[in-house]
């Protein structure tokens, strides 16, 4: 970096990994997308975070490695659902949001982040009915089910005040 009048100037960069399979895949490199939109809609401008870098990092290197489409959807949701976690919007899922009580199963409600009891659950229209299994996932950050995945892409919109991520749209389309 060189010292200019008002900003500081890149004077030179050089590619530290060229990420060559996620290059030359129009699916993975879709998938990047999406995970680079993101992280570029929840975080400030010029902010920096060593565990969202990282994040991504580690996420690139996945989507690289990936085979299948189906692993590329369960990446982009983990990464989505792992985002939400670190920028403050980690949701309840181990007890009812309202009443507190200990639960394996419920209702996830995207409005007040977390959990519902079955009970609780009737007073939340949006509520999302999750069974043991997609709440396990989701605890586990292992979003294989199309349950799961739709619960954290749900809730990230919710999050973003429906901000679409244009590039998950894009993704979505050509996974189909």
């Amino acid at each position: 970096l060189a010292n200019g009048r008002r900003w500081d100037i890149l004077a030179g960069s050089r590619t530290i990994k060229t990420n060559q399979n996620l290059r030359s895949d129009y699916l993975k490199l879709a998938a990047a997308s999406v995970c680079v939109e993101a992280v570029k809609n929840i975080t400030k401008p010029l902010s920096s975070d060593a565990r969202v870098f990282q994040l991504l990092r580690a996420i690139i290197s996945e989507l690289e490695l990936s085979q299948s489409k189906s692993r590329q959807k369960h990446l982009v949701a983990t990464f989505l659902w792992q985002l939400l976690g670190l920028s403050g919007f980690k949701a309840e899922l181990d007890h009812c949001i309202q009443c507190r009580i200990s639960l394996s199963s419920g209702s996830f409600s995207f409005e007040g982040g977390g959990v519902l009891c079955h009970n609780c659950a009737r007073q939340d229209m949006m509520a999302h009915e999750a069974g043991p299994k997609t709440i396990a996932e989701l605890r586990a950050f292992t979003l294989t089910t199309k349950e799961a995945q739709a619960i954290a892409k749900q809730f990230w919109e919710r999050i973003v005040d429906f901000k679409p991520l244009n590039s998950l749209q894009f993704f979505e389309l050509i996974t189909i």
